[in-house]
Formats: structure tokens, C-alpha cells, sequence
């Protein structure tokens, strides 16, 4: 199948979108991905009442060698994993799958959640995330409010060599391409590398002040400063404060 061939690619996180799996069949995948040495975060699919098959579904992916932890609410078209990128700095995943053109009110359910996904990056604060997956749409239909992610895409088709629908949106700028020999049939896994370390993403980090020797209140009035110079004062306090003004 597709997802046992994605298990196969040599990456460090895999964004797996329409697994078709509820609560009676995931498991065989899960145990799939853990013999291959996966492990991470899914959301099941939804149950069609007409055919009684499950739709969507998400997940992120990573090696079991590297922890991950689902953040946040979980639908069948969208997850978030945070998964350790560095000792101190943790990467924010998201796995994505919009609707597609076709399907009824397809246009104002995309928007709405871009406005979502808009909203949980900003939550994030100084931390790098990535939102990646199948967004039915071209790079440049989704409106991400309040912020202004680099759009990480090759501009070459990924579904059926007609339409960019797998794409990402960062915190900053990264480097991708496709695998143009994938014997994966319709959507063409597309593969980012991170190009740069936590410090070009998230900038320097500022050194704290060198600490001082200081006293405190009952200490200082055990040992009284030593007593100053003593001069006398010429004229009246109205001759001295035009002096001191």
C-alpha cells in the first residue's frame, strides 16, 4: 500500500493525510508504523453513512527513537505534534488535509480553517512550526491572519501531474522538493528539508546581566556608611537653592 511504502522513506517525520481508518482498523496501521519504527500522534476518520466506510483521517509521524506529543484538539483533517528538534527547541507540527473543491461548501469550511490554523501558530509564541499537507488548494488561496509564514512548495504539480496542492506553511524559510520517481500513485510525497538551525529561525538569544554584590536592609544598618566630608553653608537656604538651581 502507499503507507507502507511512505514508511520506507529515509525522513525524520512523515505527514500522513486520508488514512481511511476509524476506531476498528486503526490499530493495524499504528501497529504497521511501529514495526517500520514509527510512532506519533492520529486522529481518526469519519464514518460516511452512505457507504459506511471512513474518510480523512491525519497524523504526524517520527522515529521511535524521538519523542512526540500531541498538542491541542485533533479533527480528522487536522493534528499537531510537538516533536524535539534540539535539546532546548521543539518543532510544532501540523498535518492538514483541507476539502476538496468538489465537496459541498468546500470554499467557506477551507477558510474557516485557515483561520484556526492562523490562530494555533500564533499561540505557539517564539517556537518554529510547520503545517504541511494536502491543502486542495494553491499556494496562493489560504489567508493566514496575523501572520506572515514563508510558503515552502516546488510550483511543479503533486496530484496526478495537474495541480501544487502539497504544500507548507512555516515560521520561516526552508528548502523542499519532490519525488519525481515515486512509484506512489496520485499525490506525489513531497519531502522538505530544514535548511537552518534553531538560532537562524528563532534569532539570538540575549546574555543576562553579570550578577552584583549587594547587601541587605538589616545589614545595612549594622554597618553605616562612613561619614563624609563636612563643609559650611554661607547665606540663607534661599541664597543656597539659587545656588544648587
Amino acid at each position: 500500500s502507499n503507507f507502507e511504502k511512505s514508511l520506507k522513506f529515509k525522513a525524520d517525520i512523515l505527514l500522513i493525510q486520508e488514512h481511511w481508518r476509524g476506531p476498528d482498523d486503526i490499530n493495524s496501521w499504528q501497529s504497521k508504523a511501529r514495526h517500520a519504527g514509527w510512532h506519533g500522534a492520529w486522529s481518526l476518520g469519519v464514518r460516511n453513512p452512505v457507504t459506511g466506510r471512513h474518510t480523512s483521517g491525519v497524523a504526524v509521524l517520527t522515529r521511535e527513537t524521538r519523542p512526540i506529543v500531541q498538542v491541542g484538539t485533533a479533527d480528522d483533517r487536522m493534528i499537531t505534534a510537538m516533536v524535539p528538534w534540539t535539546r532546548r527547541t521543539a518543532l510544532m507540527v501540523t498535518s492538514v488535509y483541507c476539502w476538496d473543491s468538489k465537496k459541498h461548501d468546500a470554499a467557506n469550511k477551507n477558510a474557516e480553517r485557515h483561520k484556526v490554523l492562523s490562530q494555533r501558530a500564533r499561540e505557539y509564541g517564539r517556537v518554529p512550526w510547520i503545517i504541511g499537507g494536502d491543502w486542495n488548494q494553491p499556494t496562493e488561496v489560504p489567508r493566514f491572519t496575523g501572520l506572515n509564514p514563508t510558503i515552502v512548495s516546488t510550483g511543479e504539480p503533486t496530484f496526478e501531474n495537474k495541480t501544487c496542492i502539497d504544500w507548507s506553511a512555516v515560521s520561516n524559510g526552508l528548502g523542499t522538493k519532490v519525488y519525481h520517481d515515486s512509484t506512489l500513485h496520485g499525490h506525489k510525497p513531497v519531502e522538505m528539508i530544514i535548511m537552518r538551525t534553531p538560532d537562524d529561525m528563532l534569532g539570538k538569544k540575549l546574555f543576562t546581566p553579570h550578577p552584583f554584590d549587594g547587601i541587605l536592609k538589616k545589614q545595612a544598618k549594622q554597618n553605616p556608611p562612613e561619614e563624609g566630608k563636612y563643609y559650611d553653608l554661607n547665606g540663607t537656604l534661599e541664597d543656597q537653592w539659587e545656588v544648587w538651581n
